[in-house]
């Protein structure tokens, strides 16, 4: 329903793969107009990616620490994501990005894109990605918390 509220002004394109993907592909080719909407499939360098996008629009039903989606916020993307798994630890709604409900419609993603449009919000969102992920999750601290949970094992 996204590309069809935006024909024009947006284009999606699709990165990864998994045991899903034949099934994704043609749930796209019937629902989806295919100037809009690339599928990539693996990619070895998503980021190139990403730093040309508007969002991450993560529709993932399960997640657990969703790198992805820290990726896009080190790299100035806003990210627009359900309430799943780590997820709400990690956007906060209206700073950073999008939070939606655990099980969001269409409408809900585009929305959240429709609250986005206007310049100063989207500009906003975009200067508060890199900070609300650069202390929490550098590389440094996770190698740190990582260290402490492998040595507290037994």
């Amino acid at each position: 329903e996204i590309d069809k509220v935006f024909p024009d002004e947006y284009f999606f394109i699709m990165v990864g793969g998994g045991d899903l993907m034949d099934i994704v592909v043609e749930k796209i080719n019937l629902y989806f107009d295919k100037k809009n909407f690339f599928c990539l499939g693996n990619y070895s360098h998503p980021e190139k990616i990403l730093t040309l996008s508007h969002f991450l629009i993560n529709t993932s039903v399960i997640e657990g620490m969703p790198l992805t989606i820290i990726e896009a916020l080190a790299i100035n993307v806003p990210v627009i994501a359900a309430s799943i798994g780590a997820i709400g630890e990690i956007i906060i709604n209206g700073f950073n990005g999008w939070l939606l409900d655990k099980n969001p419609s269409a409408e809900n993603y585009i929305e959240a894109i429709n609250k986005s449009r206007e310049q100063n919000i989207y500009l906003h969102l975009r200067a508060n990605t890199r900070a609300s992920v650069a202390d929490k999750y550098s590389s440094k601290r996770m190698a740190k918390q990582y260290e402490e949970i492998f040595l507290n094992k037994k």
